[in-house]
């Protein structure tokens, strides 16, 4: 049998199950769709994604809370949900076809006026804007596909809770260190592991969020009063900033969070300006319930989101939503409260490890040393030792020039000049063009700023360090601010001609910006793409207005069809990349280059339960095919908590690094005290691997068959 047919055929079928989860969520979010009367193509896409998210998420929440999340199991209730939308719901109406007009299309008859070439020109920045989004989500998929994953927070604690639930399958699981985080975006990725038991087209769920990000921050600026191709060249003039491109590929919830942040502004104004206010409103409360179950900081979001609704939402759309108030709130809490209510039943504390201090209710912080080894108490001493109010050190590397330029400068420069040109060449916006007010927007940016200046002080996990700021990784903690200060930009003002020209001139910059995952590679199809649309004016505008008729009437006449088609791309891409993606991470994960252990342990029978104490970046040891249970051992741990762990666990192995804690510790890069206590005494433990970098120690329990061979 050829070797490349052992692995085609098992894929191909884990392909097929992650297709059948998708499609059955995609028909029922069609469905709704039309059930509602959404037919404004980017609307549709908008409204489809949210409902068809919600769902996935919704199924998958539902299915850890009883212990059954798997992918037969999730195969199972998202086609029951699918086939009582398409036996419950009416069909849609059928589309009255319009006349047939004789002559020249208006199209064609536009593109043969006089002005036809200074008017064509226009789209040479329109087709620039395009080639960017192509080149960027294009790449950004292929470095998916063909890497496996390599993010440092993503193999900290970002995949290791995905991996749990596919293995344990239940959300009471408490293996990795970080279990206890709200983990939306984590339960997202292990959705799309169910079907591989791995991490094959994980790294496409970044390229999705950041499309839909375009999509609607490009919206919400068109309900604002730009026009359709300002507001597509001014969305991707924010998007293909480094800030953003950098997210690409974290596999982290940053990204996540800044596209549900803006989904939910988004269904808000459609709120407000739809004849039939429910679905929107609906889809405004999901998104913040999701955006409040992916990160803790995602609740304060949520607040300000809740205050832009009330400022906007009419008292009648208020009544509606609390007449249907207790489906509203089980679905609210299933989303968004999942896992502080996990929290709350395991620990007592829904913010677990941190503590709550809100005046009668006081929660102490709980056992830090799952965050970091070295540190306890973060949260009681962070403002007095972590402030940065009075830290010149401090306040420069949070707001400092070197951070800001590199990431934010060309696109801020340029979004400021494009509003002083517009405000010059065009006129104010009349109040009524606008779909959102710009006061409670000011508001909510003045809160997102807060947010943004806070975040890095609350996750500081070495007291006094200030590590988590002097990285240069807080501005991640930015996306949201940024994206509504760009909104609020474009809201102010009513460009006039040449305004096309401002962000194709940003974009560009942007792609000359340095960016840690932007490469040559890269470049090169971005001016590829760019170049192409120099050639534009030389094509006839027949053919031009052939195309276009051709696309919209093919999208007319079978809406699923382009689905279809890139579902069965993606599929035979990702089957191209897996055995570079394979080649790669036997490379790839040596931290360092120090340790060939990730190999050693491919090589041991499946099913074999890990004692880790390394202190972060623990997901490489699940397995290529998360074929192991790793559970983590805290660093801050006694010796006698270790002896309790190990004779509770009953491990097969134990597995001990010089990674622990964090670089900023004092700790790092010294093997766990504990190990000469608990390890090197009793004559049950052994070595069986060791270099300078890790020691594998086998224990009573380890199962004499499955050796390493």
């Amino acid at each position: 049998m050829p070797s490349w047919f052992q692995w085609a055929v098992p894929f191909s079928w884990s392909l097929l199950k992650l297709f059948a989860m998708l499609l059955a969520a995609g028909w029922f979010a069609s469905r709704v769709c039309d059930f509602i009367g959404i037919q404004e193509l980017w609307d549709r896409l908008l409204h489809g994604f949210a409902f068809g998210l919600s769902l996935l998420l919704g199924a998958a929440l539902l299915l850890l809370w009883i212990g059954q999340f798997a992918v037969w199991q999730m195969i199972f209730v998202l086609s029951l949900a699918a086939v009582a939308t398409a036996t419950g719901l009416p069909d849609a109406p059928k589309r009255e076809k319009p006349p047939r007009k004789t002559g020249t299309r208006p199209s064609a008859q536009f593109l043969k006026t006089p002005e036809s070439a200074a008017r064509r020109t226009t789209w040479i920045p329109v087709l620039l804007f395009f080639g960017a989004l192509v080149s960027v989500f294009f790449v950004s998929l292929f470095q998916a596909l063909s890497n496996p994953p390599l993010s440092g927070d993503g193999l900290a604690y970002h995949l290791p809770m995905a991996a749990q639930w596919c293995r344990e399958g239940t959300i009471w699981a408490q293996d990795v260190r970080a279990w206890f985080y709200p983990g939306n975006s984590e339960l997202l990725l292990a959705i799309l592991m169910l079907p591989f038991r791995g991490d094959a087209v994980i790294g496409v769920s970044d390229s999705v969020y950041w499309l839909v990000l375009v999509l609607a921050l490009g919206r919400l600026m068109r309900m604002q009063g730009l026009s359709a191709w300002a507001s597509l060249g001014s969305a991707v003039l924010v998007a293909t900033t480094p800030l953003f491109r950098r997210s690409l590929g974290e596999l982290g919830n940053d990204l996540f969070l800044a596209m549900l942040f803006l989904l939910a502004l988004y269904f808000i104004a459609q709120a407000r300006e739809s004849v039939r206010p429910g679905a929107p409103a609906l889809l405004a409360i999901a998104s913040a319930s999701l955006l409040v179950g992916t990160k803790y900081n995602g609740v304060a979001y949520a607040l300000g989101l809740a205050f832009v609704a009330a400022w906007h939402w009419p008292r009648k759309l208020w009544k509606w939503l609390l007449r249907h108030g207790v489906p509203i709130v089980a679905t609210g809490l299933l989303l968004g409260g999942s896992f502080f209510i996990r929290n709350l039943v395991l620990t007592g504390n829904p913010v677990y490890p941190a503590g709550v201090d809100l005046g009668p209710l006081q929660i102490p912080p709980g056992d830090m040393s799952l965050v970091v080894g070295s540190a306890s108490g973060v949260t009681q001493e962070f403002l007095r030792t972590s402030t940065l109010w009075g830290n010149a050190r401090g306040m420069e590397a949070l707001f400092g020039f070197g951070n800001w330029f590199l990431q934010l400068a060309w696109p801020s420069l340029v979004l400021c000049f494009l509003a002083i040109i517009s405000w010059l060449m065009g006129r104010k916006p009349a109040r009524g063009q606008r779909a959102l007010q710009i006061s409670p927007l000011l508001l909510l940016l003045f809160g997102c700023g807060l947010i943004f200046a806070l975040t890095p002080l609350c996750v500081e996990n070495i007291p006094g360090a200030l590590n988590q700021v002097y990285r240069g990784r807080s501005l991640r903690y930015a996306l949201p601010f940024f994206l509504l200060a760009a909104l609020l930009l474009t809201s102010v003002t009513h460009p006039g001609k040449g305004f096309l020209w401002l962000p194709a001139l940003g974009v560009v910059a942007n792609f000359l910006t340095p960016s840690a995952r932007w490469g040559m590679q890269e470049s090169l199809l971005f001016g590829i793409l760019s170049m192409l649309s120099l050639a534009l004016p030389c094509i006839r505008p027949s053919r031009l207005s052939r195309a276009s008729g051709w696309f919209q009437a093919r999208r007319a006449r079978k809406p699923f069809g382009f689905i279809y088609l890139g579902l069965l791309l993606f599929g035979l891409l990702a089957m191209a990349l897996h055995p570079m993606q394979q080649a790669r991470r036997a490379r790839f994960y040596t931290y360092s280059g120090f340790t060939q252990v990730i190999p050693w342990l491919e090589d041991l029978e499946d099913n074999r339960v890990l004692l880790v104490s390394i202190g972060i970046r623990n997901y490489p040891f699940f397995g290529s095919h998360l074929q192991h249970r790793v559970v983590t051992l805290g660093l801050a741990q006694t010796a006698e908590e270790w002896r309790k762990k190990i004779v509770s666990l009953q491990p097969d192995y134990i597995i001990v690094s010089r990674e622990s804690g964090d670089r900023a510790s004092p700790d790092y890069g010294r093997f766990p005290r504990q190990e000469a206590a608990v390890l090197t005494r009793p004559r049950a433990f052994g070595i069986v691997y060791a270099d300078s970098f890790v020691r594998v120690y086998k224990t009573p329990w380890t199962k004499k068959k499955g050796s390493p061979k």
